[in-house]
């Protein structure tokens, strides 16, 4: 039989799964506080790259782009400790950590925009 804390876990950027300390889940997002908490992160990480980056964006802009960032970053940040075969352990809250990968993949995002738009 299977119980309510044997499900699986699918990560959008990782955490530290083997010490039990997890970013954020697709199962997390499902759930309406989370969802509002990804929102928040993804809001704040889209404006600071837009800062960062010294391209204003409006709110939608910034999410947008945040969201973009948090999933972007997730997979970079997997395939980098994949690839170096290094652990992505840390002691970071998972709301600052998740907060960190999603900034800089905002900012990956926002470079991409540009070279595109240099391009055109």
């Amino acid at each position: 039989a299977c119980n309510r804390n044997s499900h699986r876990h699918v990560y959008l950027y990782d955490g530290d799964a083997a010490r039990g300390v997890e970013a954020i889940t697709l199962r997390m997002i499902a759930e309406p506080m989370s969802l509002v908490l990804f929102l928040l992160i993804a809001l704040f990480a889209g404006w600071l790259a837009g800062q960062i980056m010294g391209r204003a964006m409006g709110v939608v802009g910034s999410l947008v782009v945040g969201v973009l960032g948090a999933l972007l970053g997730g997979f970079l940040f997997r395939l980098l400790a994949t690839s170096l075969d290094v652990s992505l352990r840390h002691d970071l809250p998972p709301y600052v950590w998740s907060s960190l990968v999603a900034l800089v993949g905002a900012v990956v995002v926002l470079l991409l925009i540009r070279a595109v738009e240099e391009k055109a």
